[in-house]
């Protein structure tokens, strides 16, 4: 592994901000905050199609990567919205090429070999 490379992975796993980068993302600067932001609860108040989702797909991959044995629930109104978004998830972590292996890989959920789970929940449903 070269120098480059080593910056990017070492950069990637300490700042969500570069990890979207990494998948060639460039967050707007509301974004930026989302994935910056070290409070347990968030509010976002935007536009349909300004890249919520996105987002959120991106952090949840992130923490679930960079956290071992966390629990990532990805909730949404209904089934077909949750499946959407973990959909996103789960391109985005075949387009790293599986940085960490997984254990269990289904359409609902994600079980990383760092004992991470990512889960896809309806809301209501």
């Amino acid at each position: 592994m070269n120098e480059a490379t080593l910056y990017r992975e070492l950069s990637s796993a300490i700042n969500p901000v570069a990890f979207a980068r990494r998948l060639r993302i460039e967050p707007d600067p509301w974004q930026q905050n989302v994935l910056l932001s070290t409070e347990k609860r968030i509010m976002i108040l935007a536009a349909r199609q300004s890249g919520k989702s996105t987002i959120c797909a991106i952090y949840a991959l992130w923490h679930a990567l960079n956290s071992p044995g966390a629990l990532v629930l990805v909730l949404s109104p209904s089934l077909r919205q949750s499946s959407l978004l973990f959909r996103t998830i789960t391109t985005y972590y075949q387009d790293l090429g599986r940085p960490i292996p997984s254990d269990i890989e289904n359409t609902r959920s994600l079980e990383l070999a760092n004992k991470s789970v990512i889960v896809s929940l309806p809301g209501l449903e």
